[in-house]
């Protein structure tokens, strides 16, 4: 069994000392590292040295529990553009900043604060800090590439973008099931107190019931089986969301933010000098639909020059369902 954990690919909380690096009132902080044990210990040992690593301990349950919230991501996210703006580095910012945040957003910037100090960039600082992938990366060619502001930019309009599709997934749901439950407790509350009454009155007269009324009496015998589903659908939104997204009107928007993180990704790649199939390959990760996630990744494989009988950029961008403005 331990040597199964070692292998283990999770997340992994690792305590390591930021004292002599930042200062200030915190000792400790706490790191989010991918990987199998081992692998997160060695990343941890690499960026801030085996002296300061002092604890290991692996996250259970959903990892996105220990993800900073939207509100915060955007606060920290607009912090440091309005500060690199100024020409001020992220560890001077941070410094500035800290006193004044909430004790929460100081968490959040004890790790980021103490990976930067121990030489990261920005980018993989937040995502120790819990950042997602897509926005951490986004911020990483921002660096590479001289671009820290325009891409902090971005990240944060992808940050609203990502927001808005999932408040709309949110209406969507919520909507269907507040019906069903309002009509579900309408039809129990008909069932329980006049149905009841008028089958006594129907058995008296020599007669059964209208079949409408026998119908009703079925489907509010499974009512609690719906409500049972639309929990579990609740307990299950990441698989239920790759369901709504079928739908025609969330599929279009949601193809639509795909197009625009794409083109995202692509000018970022294009100014730090990125592959071109690189940069496919990474869109295709952040895209929230199937069809445009296999676009991307044809589009990678048309860069890498896998595809015989090579066409322009333009024609293939249309061939694998790119919109015509966009090619």
């Amino acid at each position: 069994g331990r040597a199964m954990s070692r292998h283990e690919i999770a997340y992994w909380q690792v305590r390591v000392r930021i004292s002599d690096l930042v200062g200030g009132p915190q000792d400790t902080a706490v790191v989010l590292i991918q990987g199998t044990r081992e692998e997160a210990y060695q990343r941890a040992v690499r960026v801030f040295g085996s002296q300061r690593v002092v604890g290991i301990q692996k996250v259970l349950g959903g990892f996105w529990r220990l993800r900073p919230g939207v509100r915060d991501r955007l606060m920290i996210l607009e912090m440091f553009r309005d500060f690199a703006a100024e020409g001020i580095s992220p560890l001077r910012a941070i410094a500035a900043r800290l006193p004044t945040f909430p004790l929460r957003i100081r968490r959040v910037l004890a790790p980021i604060a103490g990976a930067v100090a121990a030489g990261s960039g920005l980018g993989e600082a937040l995502r120790f800090a819990g950042f997602p992938d897509r926005e951490a990366r986004l911020i990483e060619i921002g660096e590479r590439s001289g671009q820290l502001v325009e891409l902090l930019e971005r990240t944060i309009e992808l940050v609203h973008e990502t927001e808005t599709l999932r408040q709309t997934l949110l209406t969507v749901a919520m909507y269907p099931a507040l019906v069903v439950l309002v009509m579900g407790g309408v039809g129990w509350v008909y069932r329980l107190f006049v149905l009841k009454n008028i089958q006594q009155v129907m058995v008296e007269m020599g007669s059964d019931l209208p079949w409408a009324s026998q119908a009703l009496v079925v489907a509010m015998g499974w009512f609690p089986i719906v409500v049972g589903i639309a929990v579990l659908g609740g307990c299950l939104w990441r698989s239920a969301r790759a369901w709504l997204l079928r739908l025609p009107g969330l599929r279009s928007v949601a193809e639509m933010i795909d197009v625009m993180r794409t083109l995202w990704v692509i000018e970022a790649g294009l100014a730090a000098s990125d592959p071109l199939d690189r940069s496919f390959e990474y869109a295709a990760r952040l895209c929230l639909t199937e069809r445009m996630t296999r676009a991307a990744r044809a589009m990678a494989r048309w860069a890498r020059g896998e595809e015989s009988g090579r066409v322009p950029m333009y024609e293939r961008l249309l061939d694998v369902g790119y919109p015509m403005d966009v090619a």
